[in-house]
């Protein structure tokens, strides 16, 4: 009799802890996928920051920019080229091909 009330509170032990550890995971979890949206944002803004700090170093002081982007390991082109364009024709719409005819 006291083997089976041993094993039956040993059992209820090991079961109470196997749920509150499957509970912990899940809470876990859960709190990550409510986290994710967050740190995507975050990191969307880190961006933009630098993004607007390459800009605001380009306006303050030009020659500040190619040591910002060095220091980011960004490529720096030797020589850049203007090319003019020209805009295009426009095409004509359907309704004006159609009363062409």
């Amino acid at each position: 009799m006291r083997f089976a009330l041993l094993a039956l509170l040993t059992v209820g032990a090991v079961t109470t802890l196997v749920i509150r550890g499957v509970a912990d995971t899940h809470e876990d979890v859960f709190t990550s996928y409510k986290l994710d949206p967050v740190r995507q944002h975050r990191e969307a803004l880190l961006e933009e920051i630098s993004r607007l700090n390459i800009d605001r170093e380009a306006l303050l002081e030009p020659g500040r920019l190619s040591r910002a982007a060095k220091a980011r390991g960004l490529y720096i082109p030797h020589e850049v080229i203007s090319v003019p364009v020209t805009p295009l024709a426009v095409a004509p719409a359907v309704g004006e091909l159609e009363g062409a005819r």
